[in-house]
């Protein structure tokens, strides 16, 4: 049995991940679908949303919308996981807002839910008498 090689950059896809923002005094959470990107307060201000494409252990990140968007201006991260804990390393990023956003943070990784477990059928009680 062959296995292949799993990049880093292949494990955001689908992920979610905290880092609290101390000059918003508010925790964030950075949340990666198939093919976008949404970074947002727990106060509900929505910082980042951007398509993300990963090549490499290199995430390129394109913006259309939040706070601390540049649109038409990709940037490009190294993302550098550790156990539970992501770190994004620009490597060509002219965003310096964005980058605030992403960057020199601890994201620590957010379970994913559990499945819920199919609902068992009610049980009748016995009536004492």
């Amino acid at each position: 049995m062959a296995f292949g090689e799993r990049t880093e950059a292949q494990v955001v896809a689908h992920t979610t991940w905290k880092a609290y923002f101390l000059v918003m005094s508010d925790s964030v959470t950075l949340r990666f679908t198939a093919d976008s990107m949404t970074v947002k307060s727990d106060s509900g201000h929505i910082l980042l949303q951007s398509g993300f494409k990963d090549s490499a252990k290199i995430v390129t990140v394109d913006d259309y919308g939040g706070l601390c968007a540049c649109p038409d201006f990709p940037g490009r991260y190294q993302a550098k996981i550790t156990g539970d804990t992501l770190i994004m390393i620009p490597t060509s990023e002219s965003c310096d807002i964005r980058n605030s956003a992403l960057m020199a943070k601890r994201w620590i990784r957010v379970a994913a839910p559990p499945k819920a477990a199919p609902m068992a059928p009610a049980s009748k009680k016995k009536k004492q008498g």
